[in-house]
C-alpha cells in the first residue's frame, strides 16, 4: 500500500490523479469506480482550498506591507503636526496651545507609540478631534492639511480592520485545507483497500501494477 498518512498536500494531490486513472484502466467494478470518484472529488476540494489559501496569504502580505507604509507615513505627519503646534505655542500663540491640548491630551507618544491594531483607537480619537477642531482659529494655520490628515487617519483605521479580517480568512483557509487533506487521505486509503480486495491482495500483480503509478512521488 502506498503511504498516505505523512504525505504533504502536494504529494497527495500528485498521487490522486494517477491512482484514479489506474483504477479506471484496470478495474470496472462499481465499488472501485465509486472509490476513484470519491478520491477525485476530495482532490478537487483540497486543490481549491490550497489555491484559496495561497490567494489569501498573498493578499494578506500585500495588505501588511501597505499598512506598515501608511502607518510610518502617518506617524511622521502626526509628529510634524505636534512639532508645529508646539512651535506656535512657544511663540506665544495661545490658540495653538489649546489645540495641542485637544489633539494630544496625553502627549505625542500615546498616539504614535502603538502599532497596528493597537494604534487604531488613538488614530480614531485623533481623527475625531481634528474633525471637531476644524473651525477653530488655530486650525486655520494649517488650511487643508488637517482635513487631509483626518481622512487619512480614518482610512488607515479601516484598512487595519480589513487586515485583521484577512488574518481571520487566512486562519480559516488553513483549517479548511487541513480538513480537505485529511478527507483526501481517507479517500485514498479507502480506494487502496478496495483495489487490494479486488486484486486479490497487496502482492497480486494487478495491485502491484496499480500501486506502481505513484512510485517515486514524495
Amino acid at each position: 500500500m502506498p503511504a498516505y498518512a505523512n504525505r504533504s498536500r502536494a504529494a497527495l494531490l500528485a498521487m490522486a490523479s494517477p491512482l484514479v486513472a489506474a483504477t479506471r484502466a484496470l478495474l470496472s467494478s462499481p465499488a472501485a469506480l465509486d472509490a476513484a470518484r470519491a478520491v477525485e472529488e476530495a482532490a478537487l476540494a483540497l486543490d481549491l482550498e490550497v489555491s484559496g489559501r495561497r490567494a489569501a496569504t498573498s493578499r494578506l502580505s500585500a495588505e501588511v506591507a501597505a499598512a506598515i507604509a501608511r502607518e510610518d507615513s502617518l506617524d511622521r505627519r502626526v509628529a510634524g503636526l505636534h512639532r508645529a503646534l508646539d512651535g506656535l505655542r512657544a511663540m506665544g500663540l495661545g490658540a495653538a496651545e489649546d489645540l495641542l491640548e485637544r489633539l494630544f491630551p496625553a502627549g505625542l507618544g500615546t498616539v504614535i507609540g502603538p502599532s497596528g491594531r493597537a494604534q487604531v483607537p488613538e488614530y480614531q480619537r485623533l481623527a475625531d478631534a481634528l474633525h471637531d477642531a476644524r473651525d477653530e482659529a488655530s486650525a486655520a494655520h494649517f488650511a487643508g492639511l488637517l482635513p487631509a490628515l483626518r481622512d487619512d487617519l480614518r482610512a488607515y483605521c479601516a484598512a487595519t480592520l480589513d487586515k485583521d479580517e484577512a488574518h481571520r480568512e487566512g486562519a480559516a483557509r488553513a483549517s479548511g485545507a487541513a480538513e480537505a487533506a485529511a478527507a483526501l487521505k481517507q479517500a485514498l486509503t479507502h480506494l487502496d483497500r478496495v483495489v487490494e480486495l479486488e486484486a486479490g491482495g497487496p502482492t497480486a500483480a494487478l495491485y502491484q501494477r496499480w500501486a506502481l503509478v505513484v512510485r517515486g512521488i514524495s
